[in-house]
């Protein structure tokens, strides 16, 4: 009798001793352990296998070394934006601006859209020519005055095509480093400029003719 007793505590102790190799301790749970942070949803497109990879690390650094200024609601930045957005990409157009805003701010430690307005406003052209049917055989040049808008539109188009020639791979590097060369005077966008105002002075006679009334 006294050894059918003594078998189930035996059973017992040992199941106790097996289990207390299996589950751990309240020390030692890792229920009280801290859980490492897992990764926000941008950045799980860049982790692979456990490893994060370098991209990341240089965009988060990127991104705090040089921060964004924040694009502004203006007349003239809604236009500047309209001509540079590509396939109805708003967004992307407003953070290439915002990049030349704080490209031009670390190149010369100024107010970057009191930059920016000076630099279109100097390459905006105030006149065009049009050619204009005179008679079936002959065609005239005659000058053409700009309101304010087709003025700037004239000037950011000539900012824009010029910057696009430059050595440079980032847009709003090759935009901020051709406004600087607006404001210094060494663009090829004010040559175009004296071109078109060349040839409107050397067809101002022109536009006394067709001002003239026709009488029948």
């Amino acid at each position: 009798m006294l050894q059918l007793a003594r078998q189930p505590a035996a059973a017992v102790a040992k199941a106790t001793s097996a289990l207390s190799r299996i589950i751990p301790s309240p020390s030692q749970s890792p229920i009280t352990a801290p859980c490492p942070s897992l990764p926000s949803h941008s950045q799980r497109r860049f982790v692979w296998r456990g490893k994060q990879n370098s991209r990341l690390s240089k965009i988060l650094a990127q991104q705090e070394q040089h921060p964004n200024i924040p694009v502004i609601q203006q007349p003239l930045i809604t236009q500047f934006l309209g001509i540079l957005m590509k396939h109805g990409k708003l967004q992307r157009a407003e953070r290439y601006l915002s990049k030349t805003f704080m490209h031009l701010h670390q190149a010369t430690q100024l107010e970057p859209f009191a930059l920016f307005v000076n630099a279109v406003e100097k390459a905006s052209p105030i006149v065009l020519t049009k050619s204009i049917k005179s008679s079936r055989m002959k065609s005239s040049i005659v000058p053409k005055a700009l309101t304010q808008r087709q003025s700037y539109r004239r000037g950011i188009c000539w900012i824009l095509e010029c910057s696009r020639k430059r050595p440079e791979k980032e847009i709003h590097k090759r935009v901020g480093n051709e406004m600087l060369a607006v404001l210094a005077g060494s663009s090829e966008v004010l040559k175009k400029k004296r071109q078109v105002y060349a040839a409107a002075v050397a067809n101002r006679a022109n536009l006394t003719r067709q001002a003239r009334p026709k009488f029948t």
